[in-house]
């Protein structure tokens, strides 16, 4: 008895929190490891968008981003969204997501608003909506809100191979990519096909990679290479191929949602014009959606094999 006791007691965490991220969906700008980053304004920073407060806000320049990291994938339900300046210069503005497979527009209204979100997010990138003079995306307050599904995300990842970056400068490095920092680039001469070599350190089950091209360039197309030697194109790589990336952003949710692929390097290749390259790239695992089930199954059968 004394040891069923123990393994109740184990259990109820577990179910506090599958019931938790079934029934409440949290505001993935604030959760815990990720982080929000974009242009920063002295008077108007990006924490503003996120500060809990609606008498702050952030403003951004129309050519500038903001983008949310979160700690690991979640499946998006919705957003709510206030705005105490509808229009600034005399331009309405509005904000805009993409995530995997998804590119939607909000308008920006002075009163609060919200709506549905579908899919799955690691990274979301919001841009202003239409085409502002000068003064872009506006917003006092926002939240994106989403379930976890436990496909976290890998930052134990180093550059193994690449094209050089432009003119080899350091501000322009291959490295720049995978350094954790929007406000650096990895940049490329010219145009044409470049490519980027990753080494996760060990075998590493991979479900989602967010390309994040740099701003006001075109990346057309990629491939993906997986492989667990550094000799691509050998027996027993997976090919990803003939990927398009719209827009400025590109995301490579095929890759995840059918059990990932396990490999230590990763090779991009990747066509692109006007000084192409990455502003960030990042990787998420594989969903365990049934991961707290499985263990409480488990806990049960234990149970009664003690009866």
């Amino acid at each position: 008895m004394a040891r069923t006791a123990q393994i109740l007691a184990m259990l109820m965490p577990l179910v506090f929190l599958t019931g938790l991220s079934q029934a409440a969906p949290i505001d993935i700008l604030n959760a815990a490891g990720g982080s929000v980053q974009g242009y920063e304004h002295v008077a108007y920073p990006v924490s503003n968008i996120h500060d809990g407060s609606t008498t702050t806000d952030y403003l951004a320049p129309g050519a500038k981003d903001v983008v949310v990291f979160a700690d690991q994938v979640y499946d998006l339900t919705g957003y709510s969204h206030t705005n105490t300046n509808s229009t600034l210069y005399g331009v309405p503005t509005g904000l805009r997501f993409q995530y995997y497979g998804t590119d939607t527009s909000i308008p920006n209204t002075s009163s609060p608003q919200s709506g549905a979100l579908g899919g799955r997010a690691g990274v979301i990138r919001m841009l202003p909506a239409g085409l502002p003079s000068e003064w872009g995306g506006v917003a006092s307050e926002l939240q994106i809100l989403g379930n976890p599904t436990g496909a976290m995300r890998i930052t134990a990842v180093t550059m193994h191979d690449s094209t050089p970056g432009y003119g080899d400068l350091p501000q322009f490095a291959p490295a720049r990519a995978i350094d954790g920092d929007l406000t650096t680039d990895y940049a490329i001469n010219g145009s044409g096909t470049y490519f980027m070599e990753l080494d996760f350190g060990s075998p590493t089950a991979l479900g989602f990679v967010d390309f994040l091209g740099r701003t006001g360039t075109t990346n057309t197309s990629m491939s993906l290479t997986f492989s667990n030697d550094d000799v691509f194109g050998d027996a027993g790589d997976t090919v990803v191929a003939s990927i398009t990336i719209a827009d400025l952003y590109g995301s490579v949710a095929a890759v995840g949602h059918s059990g990932g692929i396990t490999a230590r390097y990763l090779r991009m290749d990747i066509s692109g014009a006007t000084n192409p390259g990455a502003q960030e790239i990042a990787f998420y695992g594989v969903p365990e959606p049934a991961t707290l089930a499985l263990l409480g199954i488990g806990a049960v059968a234990l149970l009664r094999r003690r009866r």
